[in-house]
């Protein structure tokens, strides 16, 4: 037929020459069926060219005469084939092919590991199961005891001679602060009031969103709703820092005793008096680079009465051509402005205006205290704009039953977390919310609740994790068409991290974990689905592999490994 209609298949390699397997999915490029002409070493012998005309005595098709095709038209090909048409491909092994035997493989080149598997598919599967359990078990209930998560301060190599002089530093310090406080109270030959010392703080953080700053008048109010929650609550009184000062050389009674002021920048922008006519003369005047430079030589002495600087305060005055009493009149109407610094009055309607008075201040080098901790590094006379401001809240110990602060300290701790988890801490997560505030963003920050925090966002990333690790399960049991081995495979992955756990902790004496390490159940998770679907993709394709790779589930799953 191919002679008839050269068509219909396309030719071979010229007599002689080498046979090339075509390449998959590339049919029709030689004739799919090679017969007797297929010699042993792909070459074609030499062979006369075909006939131009059929024998006559050729055999019709069916007993009867074939058709002679229409011009234009393929002849449609026969269907019959011999015994060598039926001849395994070059590249298959035969029956008796053999390979040498080597440690992981048989000499049928099949994985040992595999059959073992082929042969107890059951036993293999519930061992390796029972084993990760029980590594499981073991990890949690005779390796790991109490929280599993290392402290962060453990968090570096206790053998380094770096480690060792940290460690001796911290416990001089802690044996020291001990020490003093006991001298302290043995030489004051009184017992601690009640809220006297700080013993823990919240410290807030605030961001602007707009060029203008923090320091604007919708600012001043997010910085206000923040610490409202602690001032503003009937009970703030009960765990603040009381102020137990003397009047008339004897301490006021306990019930007088109010909260220390906090260490914000309310007590500024919202005094009980701000005369702008004075912070504008005073600006004016400080603008006088030679009247700063003499003021800042002249303050510790007029201010403070520092004696060095009294000594040389006449030079000072001489060199910058300046009277004592201008210098006096000076800080006497600084005074006017920051003795008013309370936070007991009114927001001021002018914020600008007394950001860029504590822009000066900030040049002054005994006011500048006053200011700094209030403002960021790029706030100056040239740009009284901060980005960032702060404020600290204290509370007060020894609570109520305690004779000193140092006194149980994490039961006085834990009364002090309580009063905040069940009174505060909705209305301070309200307002670290992004959405609390157009122009502010508001963050805090508590000793005693970092690790419940911590817990909190550890069960809301499990919550997320548990839902990925769903979807996975579900994709995986719709992919493969199969519920035991979506359940099957998803309990490897899940107890693949205990196993590696316990081999890391157990085996290993690895100690340290951090808690950012329970976030890989997604990488897990992620890799593990993938791997299944490689694993079963290469079983659907060993089907098509021939006869040698389907010989048995012992080659076939061999070749799928």
């Amino acid at each position: 037929g191919s002679a008839k209609n050269p068509t219909m298949f396309m030719p071979g390699p010229p007599p002689g020459q080498p046979f090339e397997q075509p390449m998959m999915g590339q049919p029709g490029l030689y004739p799919p069926i090679q017969s007797q002409m297929m010699p042993v070493g792909g070459v074609y012998p030499s062979v006369p060219e075909p006939a131009t005309q059929p024998s006559q005595q050729q055999a019709p098709i069916g007993g009867q005469d074939a058709p002679a095709p229409v011009a234009g038209e393929r002849a449609a090909p026969t269907t019959e084939t011999t015994m060598e048409d039926k001849a395994p491909p070059a590249n298959i092994r035969t029956e008796d092919d053999k390979v040498q035997p080597t440690m992981f493989a048989d000499e049928n080149g099949n994985l040992k590991l595999v059959n073992m598997i082929v042969r107890c598919p059951c036993c293999t599967c519930v061992t390796v199961i029972l084993i990760c359990l029980v590594m499981t078990m073991l990890l949690f209930g005779v390796v790991i005891s109490g929280l599993p998560f290392t402290e962060e301060e453990n968090a570096y190599d206790v053998f380094d001679v770096r480690s060792k002089d940290y460690d001796s530093f911290r416990l001089a310090q802690e044996l020291t602060t001990d020490a003093l406080a006991e001298y302290q109270k043995a030489l004051s030959g009184e017992p601690e009031l009640q809220q006297q010392e700080t013993i823990d703080i919240v410290y807030w953080i605030y961001e602007a969103e707009t060029d203008g700053g923090m320091f604007t008048s919708k600012g001043l109010d997010d910085i206000q709703a923040a610490e409202s929650i602690f001032l503003n609550h009937p009970d703030w009184r009960d765990y603040c820092v009381l102020e137990h000062f003397m009047e008339n050389d004897t301490r006021i009674p306990f019930e007088k005793t109010q909260c220390e002021r906090p260490l914000t920048p309310m007590t500024i922008f919202f005094p009980d008096e701000f005369d702008e006519a004075v912070a504008d003369s005073v600006m004016q005047r400080l603008s006088n680079m030679d009247m700063l430079r003499t003021y800042n030589n002249v303050a510790p002495c007029i201010e403070r009465e520092v004696p060095v600087a009294c000594e040389n305060m006449e030079l000072a005055l001489s060199e910058g051509n300046f009277t004592q009493d201008e210098m006096e009149q000076l800080m006497m109407d600084i005074d006017t402005i920051t003795d008013h610094w309370n936070g007991k009055g009114q927001k001021v309607s002018n914020p600008q205006k007394m950001a860029q008075f504590c822009a000066y201040m900030k040049q002054i080098n005994t006011r500048a205290n006053l200011v700094d901790f209030f403002f960021d590094k790029e706030f100056s006379v040239d740009n009284p704009v901060s980005m960032f401001t702060r404020s600290v809240l204290t509370f007060g110990g020894p609570r109520e039953g305690y004779e000193s602060s140092t006194e149980q300290e994490d039961e006085q701790g834990k009364e002090i977390k309580d009063f905040v988890l069940d009174n505060l801490f909705d209305d301070m997560d309200k307002v670290a919310k992004r959405s609390n505030s157009d122009e502010t963003n508001t963050f805090y920050f508590m000793t005693q609740l970092i690790f419940d925090i911590f817990i909190g966002i550890l069960i809301r990333d499990t919550t997320a994790a548990i839902m990925s690790i769903l979807l996975v399960y579900f994709y995986l049991w719709y992919m493969l068409g199969s519920l035991f081995l979506a359940s099957t495979g998803m309990l490897e992955i899940i107890l693949s991290l205990p196993c590696a756990w316990f081999i890391f902790r157990g085996i290993f004496q690895i100690e340290y974990f951090a808690g950012l390490n329970a976030l890989t159940i997604f990488i897990v998770a992620a890799i593990g689905a993938d791997d299944i679907f490689v694993f079963w993709d290469a079983y659907k394709q060993s089907a098509h592999q021939g006869p040698k790779v389907t010989k048995n589930l012992a080659t076939r799953m061999s070749w799928v490994w």
